[in-house]
């Protein structure tokens, strides 16, 4: 299998990552596989970051230690990164920055008028190294960029292209004649997709890395569907909030970490007493406390399996890639429609972040979700928490949508709802 690996680097705030992201779209719409992993540290500007994108004609598993080419947008970037590009590798830096290192190419910034747009003399350089096609950057440039930003890194690009052309030799990579199109996806983009292709119309969420990123996508498709997002003061209004949500009847979700999650412990066992369904994305990161907010680790599993107080049921979905964040988000929503609990999404910030080209998804055999009732399935004094039903899950009616009285609270409750203190009642519940 031919394939490359190119890593970008630099401080956050430099324009990397949307480099980075106009790259990997080209790679995945010219036929080829991608897997990028991200490196970045907590902080809005400055620190030491890095896009490694690793690219080829075959499916592609994890990323590679060592680069082809580094793109050093500063100093800490080449001395940090530079020790993993490969002996025959290309390290391109701005011709601001010196560097004693012999594979070091300087980007002309001056030459080519391009003192502000070091990232686009950058992206034509790799472009060119990887033998992909000039018009298939362009059009991506397109989704990116509009109006005179667009014509301004466009015509730079084409600059670049002819200045890499003579400069930099080639390591083409093999590009397909024809192929299937793909998505470009990370994880947690695939998360909200999946998603809104199950209904969600109620997400709220307090911002916590890396689990942010699911409800920013989400709020990027508000407008055009019927969802609705709320970013309150803290986790604990967030679960309270989608729970609410929940009794009303909508399909509701939150998105947190370890600490986050943490904070919505009582609000999980409300869920499981009350038997209201909740979707809770929990995108793993190092702890205790807030520990590593950035960097990637897989310690929660008992957390989401023990979270709450007493004894109920859960259910934790674990996807290994975008396409199967996407497939098993879908599927959390009818467990928890069908069983009236939580159910966890278990991601972590490696996942969260990885962008890999994902085929397109298949909506062809759709099986219809469970939903809630909006009217009583006979004459008789609705009973929320009915005994008997098959399987122990009794349906679950929307309050408002008929003459039917829906009560439901937070201590142990007779079948119609109320409260009660008898110890036969909670062993028949339980």
């Amino acid at each position: 299998m031919a394939e490359l690996s190119v890593w970008i680097a630099g401080e956050a705030g430099q324009g990397m990552v949307t480099v980075g992201q106009i790259l990997s779209k080209a790679v995945v719409r010219s036929g080829l596989h991608l897997l990028v992993q991200q490196d970045y540290m907590s902080r809005i500007r400055g620190g030491l970051n890095s896009w490694r994108m690793r690219c080829g004609d075959g499916e592609l598993f994890g990323p590679r230690e060592e680069a082809d080419v580094l793109v050093a947008l500063s100093p800490e970037a080449a001395k940090g990164y530079g020790r993993q590009l490969c002996k025959e590798g290309l390290l391109l830096v701005d011709e601001r920055l010196e560097m004693d290192d012999q594979r070091a190419l300087a980007l002309p910034l001056s030459e080519l008028d391009a003192v502000r747009f070091p990232g686009t003399v950058a992206l034509a350089a790799c472009s060119h190294f990887m033998g992909l096609a000039p018009h298939v950057l362009d059009e991506v440039m397109g989704s990116f960029f509009s109006g005179e930003t667009l014509e301004e890194n466009r015509a730079v690009f084409f600059r670049a292209m002819e200045w890499a052309e003579k400069t930099i030799p080639q390591r083409k990579l093999k590009i397909p004649k024809t192929f299937p199109p793909a998505l470009t996806l990370n994880g947690n983009e695939a998360i909200a997709l999946g998603a809104l292709a199950a209904g969600c119309n109620f997400a709220a969420y307090y911002p916590m890395t890396p689990a942010t990123s699911v409800v920013q996508t989400l709020i990027d498709h508000q407008n055009h569907t019927d969802l609705h997002v709320e970013q309150v003061e803290d986790e604990i209004s967030a679960i309270n909030m989608a729970l609410g949500a929940s009794y009303a009847g909508a399909r509701a979700m939150v998105a947190t970490s370890g600490g986050g999650l943490a904070l919505m412990s009582e609000g999980v066992s409300l869920s499981g007493i009350t038997e209201t369904p909740v979707v809770i994305v929990l995108a793993q990161r190092p702890g205790p406390a807030t520990g590593l907010p950035t960097r990637t680790e897989q310690g929660d599993l008992d957390l989401a399996r023990f979270c709450g107080h007493g004894e109920f049921s859960r259910a934790i979905l674990a996807p290994d890639s975008p396409a199967a964040c996407f497939e098993l988000t879908r599927h959390a929503f009818d467990l928890a429609e069908r069983f009236q609990g939580p159910v966890f999404i278990l991601t972590d910030q490696f996942l969260a972040d990885s962008v890999r080209n994902t085929p397109c998804f298949d909506f062809s055999n759709r099986t219809q979700p469970a939903s809630p009732l909006l009217y009583p399935l006979d004459s008789q004094p609705y009973q929320r928490y009915a005994l008997g039903h098959e399987g122990g899950v009794s349906p679950r009616l929307v309050p408002g949508f008929s003459k039917a009285l829906v009560v439901t609270d937070s201590d142990e409750h007779t079948p119609d709802g109320h409260l009660t203190e008898d110890h036969g009642i909670r062993v028949a519940m339980q």
